[in-house]
């Protein structure tokens, strides 16, 4: 009998990445570009809030209600060119944020 494939091992057999860019951004109470500067020819990203605080998402007037929320330990994958630029802001404080960007 086989045994079921585990999380880790379905998200390396399925990942179409080629090489990715690792950064850590400092998030703060104002819009903070995710990165700073793009990954030329990107096709995602994955994020991480590597901090206790949550993380709203968004465009350059990303508020801190009725945003897309990255919770403290949470990851997301966004499929993003790198003509997107991904804006994250908190309601107080500084919060660090794990960006991979990927080629594919």
């Amino acid at each position: 009998m086989s045994r079921p494939l585990g999380w880790n091992e379905v998200q390396t057999a399925a990942s179409p990445w080629t090489s990715f860019l690792r950064t850590l951004v400092s998030v703060a109470t104002t819009a903070t570009a995710l990165p700073t500067t793009a990954l030329a020819n990107r096709r995602g990203a994955y994020l991480f809030n590597a901090g206790t605080a949550n993380v709203f998402l968004g465009d350059s007037a990303v508020g801190t209600s009725n945003e897309v929320t990255l919770f403290p330990s949470q990851g997301l994958f966004l499929p993003l060119s790198d003509a997107v630029t991904l804006y994250g802001r908190v309601a107080s404080g500084t919060v660090s944020v794990v960006i991979w960007e990927y080629l594919t």
